[in-house]
């Protein structure tokens, strides 16, 4: 399981962040909320909390700047009705 990444923004979207980590870069999704927390620090250089989903129909990262915001939405997915 993934997580954590560190590294530099190349392309930053209102719903996803793409992270090159020097061999790779990742697609990411982030909420609102921490696309505009990047967006108005102008934050190059980044390190996301990650949450890895993997289903049986996809594998997707979901990326949160503080570790509370991804242990809330850890919670969230657990609830019955809400996780995919």
């Amino acid at each position: 399981m993934i997580s954590g990444l560190k590294g530099k923004i190349t392309k930053l979207d209102v719903s996803s962040v793409f992270l090159d980590t020097g061999a790779v870069t990742y697609e990411i999704l982030i909420s609102f909320k921490t696309y505009s927390e990047i967006k108005e620090q102008k934050i190059n250089d980044i390190y996301l909390h990650v949450y890895h989903s993997i289903t049986d129909r996809s594998e997707k990262l979901f990326g949160f700047l503080s570790n509370k915001d991804r242990e809330l939405f850890k919670a969230m997915k657990s609830l019955n009705g809400i996780g995919e």
